[in-house]
């Protein structure tokens, strides 16, 4: 058994960093498990105080539940993906495996060995990219007994276990923005668009024919997962029961701000210590897609957007569509492709 270490930025969210870093103690195999920290400098003035409140934290209190715990401290404000990234990075040159979480996650007991034993047994499975211990609060279909389902529609980000050559491979595939170089338009032809929910079909078409800004489709995050897997057939693994809670729904979070949701932070989490990897027999990966695209619903205003943008594509023509739309948004065009 391999055990992978736990990677964590974080800047200045005190009460949600101690929250996420007890909750992983309180794992039964933080003995087996390295954790690093990478405690980004206050970009303004604001973050000092939290910041000062976990250099504290992490100065004076004793993190012997886990196999190491290693803190980074940067001497600039890098911001939180490259922060991230470079943490990630340095760590890969010592380790295959790694889960990567955001400070504002809080854990089961039985999560750290879930990620490990789930890590071990799909290590080899080359349509298996990564394992998260996030499900949203749905009602699946699954068989009985199940403690795991395989799909390819959603990534959540909140715990999520990667092998070095799965993430690599996400990485080259997303930066490099394959999602749009690799035939757009025959993507559409073949309708492999159907393995994907309505929020990562609008992300989609919002990147392939409106050339806006959302660069979460071209990064390892959930978005960008998301819509990878379902267009070029690859798979996770997520809990029948959620072993995470995202406490970060309090307008507090940089990709969240103002949102207050409190479905996410009030979702009840298995309280067990251990876990057995049960794999769901029935893999009815359509009705399950269903399941969580009705939690996660789009609007009818929304989808009938999306769907003019492709009918005036496919109308005009790659060409044409491009020169009417660089036309139109000539502020808004940020050259992707």
């Amino acid at each position: 058994m391999k055990y992978a270490p736990v990677v964590i930025p974080v800047l200045c969210r005190y009460k949600h960093f101690t929250k996420c870093i007890e909750s992983l103690a309180n794992n039964g195999w933080a003995k087996y498990t390295d954790v690093y920290i990478a405690l980004d400098y206050p970009a303004k003035d604001k973050h000092v105080y939290g910041y000062n409140q976990i250099c504290r934290y992490l100065d004076n209190n004793d993190f012997s539940a886990f196999h190491s715990f290693c803190v980074i401290k940067r001497n600039k404000n890098l911001g939180p993906a490259i922060n991230e990234q470079k943490l990630i990075n340095e760590i890969l040159v010592k380790y295959d495996r790694f889960i990567r979480t955001d400070d504002d996650t809080e854990f089961s007991p039985c999560f750290l060995e879930y990620m490990d034993k789930a890590l071990d047994k799909y290590e080899n499975d080359n349509s298996v990219v990564a394992v998260t211990g996030y499900s949203y609060p749905c009602n699946y279909i699954y068989s009985s007994g199940s403690t795991i389902i395989k799909e390819n529609f959603f990534c959540p980000m909140w715990g999520t276990g990667f092998w070095k050559d799965s993430y690599y491979y996400l990485n080259k595939q997303l930066s490099e923005k394959y999602i749009l170089h690799y035939q757009f338009s025959e993507k559409l032809k073949s309708k492999k668009y159907r393995n994907l929910i309505d929020a990562r079909f609008i992300d989609l078409v919002d990147a392939g024919l409106s050339w806006q800004k959302n660069k979460f489709v071209f990064l390892v995050s959930d978005i960008g997962v998301s819509t990878f897997i379902g267009l070029y057939g690859k798979y996770i693994i997520y809990p029948v029961e959620s072993m995470v809670r995202n406490n970060g729904f309090d307008g507090s979070g940089f990709t969240c701000p103002g949102i207050n949701n409190n479905i996410f932070m009030e979702q009840e989490i298995s309280i067990s210590d251990t876990l057995e990897i049960i794999e769901d027999k029935l893999n009815d990966i359509d009705a399950n897609r269903n399941v969580v695209n009705n939690f996660d619903r789009r609007t009818k205003k929304q989808m009938f957007k999306v769907w003019l943008k492709i009918i005036l594509y496919k109308f005009l023509g790659e060409r044409l569509y491009k020169k009417y739309w660089f036309k139109r948004n000539k502020n808004k065009y940020d050259a992707f492709i």
